[in-house]
């Protein structure tokens, strides 16, 4: 959910239930899972003011920090064309309007988030660092993957979301986004990794317990200089098979899933099998295919 550095985060589950519990359920599910895996930090930096950010005059959908109007405008230039692709992609629209919040700095969008990430989608809203410009295409990247987690949470809401697998959320984020998240990763390391074990394993399942326990690179033991970038190109790698294996199944599988049903069960029904099935297929796929890249699947 968010692009990742190479750090991981933790903390004490009995602080983070101890400030859940004064708060309903529906706003504590709504902060961990726009948040990503750092749920305290997530509830800490929660109520950190946005009043001192501008709108846009052009566009008010793209606020931005004193000093940031130029990254404003970038983010804005592309806001329109983003939103229509990815809601054509994902099969869906928008339930509500997109906010992007345009922060002046890394230490700023860090203040504010309390991630030490560059773009992630929190608080109902989508939060972006100008490092994200400092790679080619990184702006468009990274804006098309945090508008695919949102368009999803707003279309089932936080307690669906949660019943999703991270691989598929981080994958089909990836995915929409033409590899955001996992620029740092080829296709040639995924398929050696895969070859080699390393790698995670596409469970159907997720639920509550993931908010303590978030199924993410380190969980799998996922080994490599940028692991966080490995576990969304290989969850990307596996996503992209499932849509040009039959697009006609993974699109009626998102059309379930927007419609808020069981990820297990829907999966099974759209493609006639299980997540594990696939991923044997999919491994099976890579074997064959040692030559080529995963776009040509």
């Amino acid at each position: 959910m968010n692009l990742w550095t190479n750090q991981d985060y933790y903390c004490s589950k009995q602080e983070i239930l101890l400030t859940a519990m004064s708060m309903p359920l529906i706003q504590v599910l709504y902060i961990f899972f726009l948040s990503g895996c750092s749920s305290f930090t997530a509830l800490t930096n929660y109520f950190n003011s946005t009043d001192h950010f501008l709108a846009l005059s052009d566009d008010p959908r793209v606020m931005y920090e004193a000093g940031a109007e130029n990254f404003a405008k970038e983010i804005s230039d592309f806001l329109p064309q983003a939103i229509r692709d990815v809601q054509r992609t994902q099969n869906s629209e928008f339930q509500d309007e997109v906010i992007i919040y345009a922060c002046i700095s890394q230490e700023s969008f860090k203040k504010i988030t309390g991630r030490n990430v560059s773009a992630m989608a929190y608080r109902g809203n989508i939060f972006l660092s100008p490092e994200i410009t400092k790679n080619k295409r990184g702006l468009e990247l990274y804006l098309y993957h945090e508008l695919s987690h949102l368009l999803l949470y707003q279309n089932i809401g936080g307690y669906k979301y949660i019943c999703i697998p991270s691989w598929f959320t981080e994958g089909l984020a990836a995915f929409v986004s033409g590899g955001g998240g996992a620029e740092k990763v080829t296709d040639d390391e995924v398929r050696e990794a895969i070859k080699k074990g390393n790698h995670f394993l596409p469970i159907a399942k997720a639920g509550l317990k993931d908010l303590f326990i978030p199924k993410y690179a380190s969980y799998w033991g996922i080994q490599h200089q940028y692991k966080h970038h490995m576990f969304y190109r290989q969850s990307m790698s596996f996503v992209l098979f499932l849509y040009k294996n039959n697009t006609l199944q993974f699109n009626n599988f998102l059309i379930d899933i927007n419609n808020g049903k069981n990820f297990s069960d829907s999966f099974q029904l759209s493609f006639g099998t299980s997540t594990m099935t696939k991923w044997e297929e999919f491994k099976n796929h890579l074997e064959k295919s040692a030559n080529r890249s995963f776009e040509g699947v």
